[in-house]
């Protein structure tokens, strides 16, 4: 019988299976992710009684040749589009502008991510994962 796991309260939104039978190497990979960010965060929580995640307040999507053709951008251009800026949040703070409609509901493009800290980036989980090593503050 393969070992059993029982996790509550991960704050991953999403349930673990007690019995790992029928696990794939999918599976264990999605929970050697977890359980890396359990080690990151259990010992702060445990510390300090809370953990604090960097954020920026937007969501955002991959250009595809479409959105850069209506942007007059070339077709192959490559970052992150914000889709909407939460209020009081550091993006703005910062100025960052998401996609607007005007009063023909003509959507304008807002603001374009191409780098954060000297990487590029072609979708929001590139700039997750780049925040995600960053310490608070810095």
């Amino acid at each position: 019988m393969p070992p059993t796991l029982l996790l509550i309260g991960l704050g991953e939104n999403a349930l673990l299976p007690t019995y790992a039978a029928s696990w794939t190497i999918e599976t264990y990979f999605a929970l050697s992710i977890v359980f890396t960010k359990v080690a990151k965060e259990v010992p702060l929580l445990i510390k300090n009684g809370s953990y604090a995640h960097p954020w920026l307040g937007i969501p955002g999507g991959k250009i595809t040749p479409d959105i850069a053709n209506a942007a007059s951008l070339p077709s192959n251009y490559k970052g992150v589009i914000v889709g909407s800026v939460q209020p009081d949040s550091p993006a703005d703070k910062a100025g960052v502008e998401g996609l607007t409609h005007d009063d023909n509901s003509a959507t304008k493009i807002g603001d374009i991510i191409i780098a954060l800290d000297g990487h590029y980036v072609r979708q929001i989980d590139d700039i997750i994962t780049i925040l995600n090593r960053k310490r608070m503050g810095r």
